[in-house]
């Protein structure tokens, strides 16, 4: 008897989504995250003395549940809800800082581009290539489009370090200080009107 290794990896979930509509049919399921490649070029590196899951060694995860049917006109929709926690580097402190996103789905599937632009436009389309799907193909766009442009959007970052001013010197004092250019003034060449 020969054994072989099994591998640790799960395999991706893949789905049906034109017989899965016929019938009307739901998927549900967790996804680590390490199986959205592009998502994963985006996040920021877990810090392992972070006090997170994480770090513990357990993997993020996507949450996902979807729903599939087809409407009066026997188009193909997916809708569903998508849910996960990602670390972003904060542009102000350059720290990994743990954001929730929330995804609320609606994809029209569609065989071929040409009848991708053939849809209403108020429809998502998402363009199929057979009659299967990886579940993570189908919802990464989607997480990728709910990153927050700016992780930390106010002026009070967690993380940002204090700013020191020397003593006795406020922020607005540092501000109203000496122009340095109020030299250049006397430069000017006299306006020809006599102003």
């Amino acid at each position: 008897m020969i054994a072989r290794a099994m591998s640790a990896q799960p395999q991706p979930y893949a789905v049906e989504p034109f017989h899965l509509a016929r019938q009307r049919g739901n998927w549900r399921g967790r996804i680590r995250l390490s199986q959205f490649q592009r998502l994963a070029q985006l996040l920021a590196p877990v810090d392992p003395a972070a006090p997170t899951s994480e770090a513990d060694g357990e993997e993020a995860v996507v949450a996902v549940q979807l729903s599939f049917f087809q409407d009066e006109q026997r188009r193909t929709h997916v809708t569903g809800e998508v849910h996960t926690q990602v670390y972003l580097s904060c542009q102000r402190c350059l720290q990994a800082v743990p954001r929730p996103i929330d995804v609320q789905l609606a994809l029209c599937l569609v065989r071929g581009e040409d009848r991708a632009q053939s849809l209403d436009a108020e429809l998502e389309p998402f363009v199929l290539d057979g009659d299967t799907v990886l579940v993570a193909d189908l919802i990464e766009d989607e997480l990728i489009l709910a990153l927050p442009e700016l992780v930390c959007q106010d002026r009070n970052c967690p993380s940002m370090p204090a700013m020191r001013y020397p003593a006795g010197e406020s922020e607005a004092e540092l501000e109203q200080g000496d122009n340095p250019f109020a030299v250049l003034k006397h430069w000017r060449k006299p306006d020809p009107d006599g102003q």
